[in-house]
């Protein structure tokens, strides 16, 4: 197959926006497709492709890994101003009503400065598909660019929640312009629920993956018994559920006594743990933003991985499957939604969930006391959580899109 993927995000974007295209055009080269990842540059002022030298640039590419298309967004001080917040309010308003009733999105800097690349894509490189990550909604309009240069179809993704990104007055005539997609795929059933209102049409569940090789095979290697390790992890959302985490750490460090806990955060939001913790006089080692292997080490060698939900909505957080991959306890706070204890529940795994300091503090207790009790070495098999296991789905969906436009 020949598909042309477009995320907003440069592969090498230290940020998760860039992992989900990436990650997936990876696994399809390495199964013989070819793949082409357009993206914005990684800088705004990195040198790009000139579009004439595309033709070659494909002819003479490795398919066994993607062809990396980043474009440099054009000039655009209008935009620039209104997405660093910079614009005052009714302007904004106005701009925004205007590049999403106009012009269909927000990146038409990135967007327009793709144009030159649409032609040679078409007739270089004659994909069988498109495939259009929802960051924002210029992705779409490139893939359906593209594809309609080509004749041949495309695809859109809800990597992003909808109604999050998209003004609710708009969302409709918005939706519309890209309703001649072929299939929609979304990062969770909870994304796709959550644009059903306005995008229509069949739609696909297609999770992101981890890596195979930070799959735990098997039972988890056995921890020490002391120190009980818990592991906090990633963005904090909100700071009532972070005190009410540490006051739990507290009541059940108080309870323990003298055995011993090891409570640490890996994450960017470091100063806003070390105060709640701080406040709570609860015990916390501040670890910060690790390497990517480092963190897996961290999050495998804990007794409990703990990680925070946006309070009172019923979006997807990812990390649920990367804290599934090596098998130890988690607990989330307040709660996770549905489809995360189903898939919890599909592998087998032990998914705490706690609101308030008190549930907290007897999920602790509950782990504390089970720490020792020896996993099966016959677990069940979390190769469905990788990587290639995922894009197999979604390979079966863009095959299905795959072909002329009618």
């Amino acid at each position: 197959m020949r598909a042309v993927f477009v995320n907003h995000c440069h592969p090498d974007c230290p940020h998760v926006c860039g992992t989900r295209a990436r990650e997936f055009a990876n696994a399809l080269a390495r199964d013989g497709h070819r793949i082409v990842l357009l993206t914005e540059t990684l800088r705004r002022d990195d040198a790009a492709l000139d579009p004439a030298a595309l033709p070659a640039a494909l002819a003479s590419h490795d398919w066994s890994t993607p062809f990396r298309l980043a474009v440099r967004p054009r000039r655009a001080p209008i935009l620039q101003a209104l997405r660093s917040g910079r614009m005052p309010a009714p302007l904004r308003a106005a701009v925004i009503a205007y590049q999403y009733l106009v012009r269909g999105g927000m990146f038409t800097d990135w967007r327009d400065a793709s144009r030159p690349y649409w032609r040679p894509l078409a007739e270089g490189f004659t994909p069988d598909v498109t495939w259009g990550i929802f960051g924002n909604t210029d992705a779409w309009a490139i893939a359906q660019g593209i594809a309609r240069a080509a004749r041949c179809r495309w695809v859109r993704d809800l990597k992003d929640q909808w109604t999050g990104f998209i003004p609710a007055p708009l969302r409709r005539s918005v939706a519309a312009r890209y309703a001649d997609a072929a299939g929609t795929t979304g990062l969770s059933r909870a994304n796709l629920d959550d644009a059903a209102d306005t995008v229509s049409g069949t739609a696909t569940v297609v999770y992101s993956g981890v890596p195979a090789d930070r799959i735990t095979p098997g039972a988890p290697a056995p921890l020490p018994e002391s120190p009980f390790v818990v592991t906090l992890v990633g963005t904090v959302y909100s700071r009532d559920r972070l005190a009410a985490f540490a006051d739990g750490v507290r009541r059940f460090a108080t309870d323990v006594g003298a055995r011993q806990i090891q409570v640490s955060y890996v994450g960017t939001d470091t100063e806003t743990v070390r105060a709640a913790f701080d406040a709570a006089k609860a015990p916390i080692e501040i670890r910060g933003q690790l390497a990517f292997a480092d963190y897996w080490r961290v999050i495998a060698q804990s007794h409990l991985n703990v990680y925070l939900r946006t309070p009172e909505q019923g979006w997807w957080h990812h990390k649920i499957v990367e804290l599934l991959a090596v098998r130890r306890p988690l607990l989330c706070c307040p709660g996770e939604i549905e489809e995360a204890r189903t898939l919890a529940a599909s592998v087998g795994a032990v998914l705490e969930e706690a609101a308030d300091a008190r549930a907290v503090a007897a999920s602790l207790e509950r782990v504390w006391r089970q720490r020792l009790v020896p996993v099966s070495q016959n677990g069940p098999d979390l190769s469905t959580l990788g990587w290639m296991s995922r894009a197999r789905t979604l390979l079966r969906v863009l095959e299905g899109a795959a072909g002329p436009q009618a």
